[in-house]
Formats: structure tokens, C-alpha cells, sequence
């Protein structure tokens, strides 16, 4: 197994623990835990807990609940949800996948709302030429 520099662990429940990565670990299994997408595009994890109860972890929210986001802010515990809160997890990059605590960061709803508005849509084909172009360009001087 691969760690990386600055990486820290929480556990979660049983045998499942948590990186600052976004990455989760099956200690009774020794083995990272592959995640997978919800219809939104967020990622998760299924996981049993004690009698065979089944659990549902986002792994975006685990994160800041642990960790806290990039600022250090974290979810305040055993008062209300998120949405009762007003607030929402931004992906700062706009990658959902991107679940590393530098990348997040705890925002009001409206202002996440904006910043999706505001974020610019990125055509990667456009971009990859755009690139290519600009190479090429360099090269000529």
C-alpha cells in the first residue's frame, strides 16, 4: 500500500478509515477501497458496520467532518445537517472526484450555487488543441 507525504488516517467506524487524501482503507482487508460515483457524480462507499447494518459515507462530507476543508473550518457535529445549516461542500476545482481536504472547502449554499454559475465550462478537446497549438507556437520562436 502507497502512502503519501502529509497523508493522515481517521477512522470511521469498524475497520474503515479515512485519509486527509480522500482515499479510504479496509483494515480487515488491508486494501484501499474502491469508490464509486452516486447519479450526481459524487463519490461513495458502502460499507457494513456492526450487525450488518449498511452504511452510506459520501466521501467529500467524511473529509471536512474529519479533516475540516482547506481553510480548517469543519461540519459542526450532532446539530443539524448540512442543507438545515445553509451550507454546502464546494469542490474548488470543480472535480468531484477530487475529494483531497485542500480541494474542499465549507461555503454558504448560495455561494456554492454562484460559483458553479460562475465557473467556466471547460471543453478538454478545446483545450488539448489549445495547447497543442500553443507548443507548437513556442517552438517557432
Amino acid at each position: 500500500m502507497c502512502f503519501y507525504k502529509n497523508e493522515k488516517w481517521a477512522r470511521v467506524n469498524g475497520y474503515y478509515f479515512l485519509s486527509n487524501y480522500g482515499r479510504w482503507f479496509n483494515l480487515q482487508r488491508l486494501q484501499i477501497i474502491k469508490q464509486h460515483p452516486n447519479n450526481n457524480g459524487y463519490l461513495r462507499i458502502n460499507v457494513s458496520g456492526h450487525n450488518d447494518k449498511r452504511f452510506i459515507h459520501f466521501t467529500h462530507i467524511k473529509v471536512v467532518e474529519l479533516f475540516g476543508d482547506c481553510n480548517g473550518n469543519k461540519i459542526p457535529q450532532g446539530i443539524a445537517t448540512l442543507r438545515e445549516l445553509g451550507l454546502s461542500i464546494d469542490h474548488r476545482d470543480g472535480n468531484k472526484k477530487n475529494n483531497m481536504q485542500s480541494n474542499l472547502e465549507l461555503v454558504t449554499h448560495s455561494v456554492n450555487c454562484e460559483r458553479i454559475y460562475n465557473k467556466p465550462i471547460i471543453d478538454k478537446k478545446l483545450a488539448r488543441r489549445t495547447k497543442d497549438i500553443l507548443k507548437t507556437f513556442e517552438e517557432c520562436f
